[in-house]
């Protein structure tokens, strides 16, 4: 089976500001239709296999998670994976508590032992590379890594009081990372879980009103992006890039250098409650395309110049490789 072709969103705007900028599910954005939390494109199995190996190898970092309310947030997680049935019928199947994956052949029922089957699986090989790593887990942790490799998706689940006066990050599933520690995150509210991100106030102000907003009136989705230099990003409590990053900047010698070499990285960031716990789930897939894909047109050239061009200079410093972008595109558009 051939999997859809990733989306290539260009959710720029000018000027440059952090928003929270959230779409009901139910609407466009970007070109885009909204009305699924989950999707499946070519990229899958690379993410998987990256995930799969950052989750042998730094599973406290890839999988963090508070222990002190695990009844309910199992509870919550269970109804994640009918959610994730739900949205992709076609790669997964969540029937009389059981929960399989079509994508790699696995299947968790509640209380029993996991199970592969290597000709159900559209990608077998993965799935047997995920059963090894899967089968001598505990269970809790089983239903957080079979979730988490059975979408391309990173998860996090955010617990809020009954009456919404506050909220924290209790499990993230996030094995890829654009360079920030999942692990630093975990007990923090939605707004300091932004706070580092210069410029980040507005977002900030409203979190309340956002988590409010998400538990309250339905689904929802919003854009983020930014730049790098490699395919997947990488946490950087496990590994740097800076070095690599800086070699690749001083290597970039014309417009179209630059266009294959730096990569536009848009997350696109679902939200849905499940207040029944007192949680909601916040969904991130992340595309990464080469320039070259996404400033098509001159267009979108001159914008995501004017865009790069009104950040504040800690910003460009936090995105990575504006100052570059800015420098050779100014001198391509003046040809």
């Amino acid at each position: 089976m051939s999997l859809p072709e990733p989306r290539k969103p260009f959710p720029v705007k000018y000027p440059y500001l952090v928003r929270s900028d959230l779409y009901k599910s139910d609407k466009a954005a970007f070109g885009y239709d909204e009305d699924s939390l989950f999707l499946v494109d070519s990229d899958f199995e690379e993410v998987a296999w990256t995930s799969l190996d950052i989750l042998k190898q730094y599973p406290d970092h890839a999988r963090a998670y508070l222990d002190d309310d695990l009844d309910n947030l199992s509870n919550c997680l269970w109804d994640v994976a009918a959610s994730i049935a739900l949205d992709m019928p076609d790669y997964a199947n969540f029937e009389n508590m059981r929960f399989t994956s079509k994508l790699n052949g696995l299947s968790l029922k509640r209380g029993e032992p996991i199970q592969f089957e290597s000709e159900k699986a559209i990608f077998p090989e993965l799935g047997e590379a995920c059963y090894e790593h899967l089968k001598d887990l505990n269970p809790f942790e089983q239903l957080c890594d079979v979730l988490r490799l059975s979408v391309e998706e990173d998860l996090v689940i955010g617990k809020v009081a009954p009456d919404l006066s506050s909220d924290l990050m209790e499990c993230l599933l996030v094995p890829i990372p654009s360079k920030w520690d999942p692990l630093e995150k975990l007990g923090l509210s939605f707004a300091k879980v932004h706070a580092p991100i210069p410029n980040s106030e507005r977002l900030q102000s409203a979190a309340s009103h956002l988590v409010n907003a998400i538990m309250t009136k339905g689904d929802y989705v919003r854009y983020n992006w930014t730049l790098g230099t490699e395919r997947l990003e990488r946490n950087p409590a496990i590994e740097t890039w800076s070095s690599e990053e800086q070699q690749i900047a001083g290597s970039i010698e014309d417009i179209q250098s630059l266009l294959q070499k730096v990569y536009f990285r848009s997350e696109r960031q679902t939200f849905k409650a499940f207040p029944q716990h007192n949680r909601y789930l916040f969904v991130i897939h992340t595309y990464i395309h080469p320039l070259a894909e996404i400033l098509t047109t001159r267009e979108r050239q001159e914008k995501f110049l004017d865009t790069l061009c009104s950040m504040p200079e800690d910003v460009r410093k936090h995105r990575g490789m504006v100052s570059a972008v800015i420098s050779h595109l100014s001198l391509a558009l003046q040809k």
